[in-house]
């Protein structure tokens, strides 16, 4: 080692560059165990001093003869870059050592090589960043001449972190902020040093980085007028920036202020603070992230920390001549503003008050407060409801009680009944949604909630929606019951009518434990069910249509075979054969845990009347419909096909024993989801039930049988059905004078049967219906043809219109040529939607 060591003395005494070089290689080598720290620290005060001279020697005579301008250097003999690069390798090795010796060479070069920094060009980054570091270093070490090497090394960090935006220069830069301190903020050179720290304010990753944050809070000491220059940088970004990025500069605006004193904090506080406060009440709230709202957003990061000394009497002390007044003015939009503000940063008080003061104080924002839920303008009092149960949920303990029933009540009674605006009204089902998160508030809720049980019926939606919201919040509690504030009734009643499907999906995940509870035996289901329909039959059949959103695919699959087997019981077929029939097996596949307490009692079923069958049919058929796609999937191929074994057995059993037209309507529906090979005889029956139609069949009747007879791909013999009797309906004949004393001679057309009639109407049904019309146009050639038979009601009505000018009991002929025209018309539509 030692003689490495004289070796490598003599090559630095001679300026020998390329052996420089080698040694310095060897000493970022990991295969060898050259290492210039060892060497250094082993050196005597005067090899140290001849080596720093030798050293200095060598920088200056590289600098000499180094281009700045010239871009590439790889022609040289010796690249002087590499050699400036070594130089500050061995400074670096100098001062990191445990006792670093900072002598005049190697201050000397330090400044040099600080002084080219900014100047070298870019194919020199590595040998600037290892300058940069050098002079970090040095100063965070605080050596002697620390002072010189800070001009140059920060503007590069600055650019450096803009530039690339990495995460450790922002470190970098918060760990060597006190070399702000050095620098002559009024000295005009120093305007591009400004300009990049303004540069940082808008960065994100300084702003997303703790360090960061924490550095851009520090700008604010500089100088008074640089504050303010600050200040209007992010006052311009307030409008456009993220959200996110409105609570950092929430943060910095707070940490400046904690660490300012005297001068600057009276800058921060009245030329900062309150600018934007002032503008937060007076700026405008429309569209969805408004300019008050954001600067709301800022500001709420510092109403937040009133746990930390001085930050309440701040507060009030930079309010109190804004807000006060603003509550009072005549625009809507500022007071609405103010009501925001004043309820964000509740309470205002000053911690250094005495108590009457503090009273008085807290009584007179009470008053606003009432004031604000009788504004006139709308804005307004939906603001003051929000913020009152804000305040009421984070401040039920220290807030008077009998303050707190004043106001709640008086929501209650006036806010929630108003008139004139759905948003008021809607406003207060939403606080009180955010206030039930407060278990103290309960035994205060359980005595009022019931006053708004009529707002159910409410005539907006929005409004139906948020009481629904609170009733199936409720619903999760043990102090309140959701039936304690709207009676059942109510809601079935609601359910009835509803059209709005929001509601009706809020409406049947409320009622669903009461109608379709979970775990519960058989019987008690069927109990339920049947109960259902006979206290409102429409409100069922709504629920149910619903209802398999609330409960799994098994689920529904046990529900419908469970209501399958009981409808066999209760049929007029023999009951013994029924139960032959209609094994376990199906139900063992649903649910193999299922026992005997599942299987509904015989003595139940004795005396059901008609009414329940079909609602229990109906039941089948709407829960059947809303699982349908889930079934059709490969992977509950087992579970789709025990249903169709078991209804494919029931089905005709059924059709046999109950004769009631609703039950054969639904039937007919359940039929069509099976496979017609299960029900041959059916399949065969239901065109000829068709063809024997009238105009006077009801349209419950023959629906479904249109429904099963397209799902059973019999849409050609329904076209070719209905193709027939327009055929005959079309055709004309002349009829006789009725009597002989007729000055002159009249013409007629003949009354078309009503089964040619009733066939338009099967038509009707078809377009309307989604899965008969998708069916239908499968064949289009056979649609083609009866458009073309539809299209011959021009002729007839052209004749009608211009042959005759007498009729003779002509009314039924031009109501069926109406109607098919107006069937024309609407295939060629569908047809050329297809």
């Amino acid at each position: 080692m030692a003689g490495r060591r004289e070796e490598f003395l003599a090559v630095i005494n001679e300026n020998k560059h390329g052996d420089f070089l080698a040694f310095i290689k060897l000493h970022h080598s990991r295969n060898d165990p050259f290492n210039l720290a060892e060497i250094i620290q082993s050196l005597s005060r005067k090899q140290y001093e001849d080596m720093w001279c030798g050293l200095s020697e060598m920088c200056t005579q590289v600098l000499t003869s180094f281009d700045l301008e010239q871009q590439d250097n790889s022609g040289a003999e010796e690249r002087h870059d590499e050699v400036l690069t070594g130089i500050t390798t061995m400074a670096l090795c100098s001062i990191t050592t445990d006792e670093p010796n900072v002598n005049g060479p190697l201050i000397q070069v330090a400044v040099m090589l600080h002084g080219i920094m900014l100047t070298l060009p870019e194919s020199c980054g590595k040998l600037q960043f290892s300058i940069a570091h050098l002079c970090e270093t040095w100063f965070l070490a605080g050596l002697d001449g620390k002072d010189e090497l800070v001009t140059s090394m920060l503007p590069y960090f600055i650019i450096k972190a803009l530039a690339q935006g990495l995460v450790v220069d922002v470190k970098r830069l918060w760990s060597v902020r006190q070399t702000l301190l050095l620098m002559d903020f009024e000295d005009e050179s120093c305007c591009s040093l400004k300009a990049s720290l303004l540069q940082c304010l808008i960065h994100p990753v300084f702003l997303k980085v703790e360090e960061g944050r924490k550095f851009l809070s520090y700008l604010f000491g500089m100088h008074p007028t640089f504050t303010e220059e600050i200040h209007k940088t992010i006052k311009n970004q307030i409008p456009t920036c993220p959200i996110g990025t409105l609570v950092g500069y929430g943060e910095i605006y707070f940490k400046a202020w904690r660490a300012a004193k005297d001068l600057y904090l009276e800058k921060i506080e009245m030329f900062c603070l309150q600018d934007l406060m002032f503008h937060a009440i007076h700026a405008q709230r429309t569209g969805r992230n408004s300019m008050a709202s954001r600067l709301k957003k800022l500001l709420g990061f510092f109403h937040q920390q009133k746990k930390h000394p001085g930050v309440d009497k701040v507060l009030l002390k930079l309010y109190e001549p804004i807000i006060w007044r603003a509550c009072k003015v005549a625009n809507p939009s500022v007071r609405a503003n103010a009501a925001a503000i004043l309820f964000d940063v509740f309470p205002l008080n000053d911690s250094t008050a005495n108590v009457a003061q503090s009273d008085e104080l807290l009584q007179r924002q009470f008053d606003v407060i009432g004031d604000f839920l009788n504004d006139p303008s709308p804005t307004v009092r939906v603001t003051a409801v929000h913020g009152v149960f804000h305040i009421v949920t984070l401040f039920w303990e220290v807030i008077p009680a009998h303050v707190v029933k004043e106001l709640v009540s008086k929501i209650f009674e006036s806010c929630a009944y108003d008139v004139s605006s759905t948003a008021v009204r809607v406003a207060v089902f939403q606080g009180v949604k955010y206030v039930l998160d407060n278990r103290l508030c309960h035994p205060l809720l359980k005595s009022l909630l019931p006053s708004l049980k009529n707002l159910l019926h409410d005539n907006s939606e929005k409004v139906r929606i948020a009481f629904l919201d609170i009733l199936l919040k409720v619903k999760g509690m043990r102090s309140i019951k959701f039936w304690s504030i709207t009676p059942m009734e109510h809601l079935l009643s609601r359910l009835e009518v509803e059209q709005s499907a929001p509601v009706i999906r809020r409406i049947v995940k409320l009622l669903m434990n009461s109608f379709h509870p979970v775990n519960k035996e058989s019987d008690d289901l069927l109990n339920r069910c049947t109960g259902l329909w006979k206290a409102n039959a429409q409100a069922a059949r709504k629920f149910y249509q619903y209802a398999h959103l609330q409960m799994s695919l098994t689920t529904a699959v046990k529900f419908l075979l469970l209501l399958c087997k009981y409808l066999v019981r209760s049929s007029a077929c023999d009951s013994t054969t029924t139960d032959g029939e209609l094994t376990d097996e199906t139900q063992d596949d649903v649910d193999k845990e299922n026992d005997a307490s599942s299987q509904p009692d015989e003595t139940e079923t004795k005396g059901i009347d008609t009414i329940t069958i079909a609602g229990l049919l109906e039941t089948c058929v709407i829960v059947w419909e809303g699982i349908k796609d889930q079934l059709d999937k490969p992977s509950q191929e087992t579970l789709r096909l025990n249903l169709n074994q078991q209804f494919a057995k029931a089905i005709p059993k059924l059709f046999k024993s109950i004769e009631d037209d609703r039950c054969q309507s639904a039937l007919t529906l359940l039929a069509a989801h099976l496979s017609p090979n299960l029900v041959p005889s059916l399949r065969r029956h239901y065109i000829s039930v068709l063809s024997s139609m009238n105009d006077e069949t009801p349209r419950d009747v023959y629906g479904p049988l249109l429904e099963c007879a397209c799902s059973w791909g019999q849409t050609k013999d329904v076209l070719e059905l209905i193709n027939d009797r327009l055929l005959s309906g079309l055709q004309e004949s002349p009829v006789q004078p009725k009597a002989a004393k007729r000055k002159r001679k009249t013409v007629s057309f003949s009354i078309p049967q009503t089964k040619s009639s009733v066939v338009l109407d099967f038509l009707d049904w078809i377009m309307a219906s989604p899965r008969c019309r998708s069916y239908i146009f499968y064949s289009k050639e056979d649609v083609q043809i009866l458009s073309e038979t539809l299209k011959n009601s021009l002729r007839c009505i052209e004749r009608y219109l211009s042959d005759y000018t007498t009729y003779t009991d002509s009314t039924e002929r031009k109501d069926f040529l109406s109607k098919t025209f107006d069937s024309y018309c609407r295939l060629e539509i569908h047809l050329y939607a297809s």
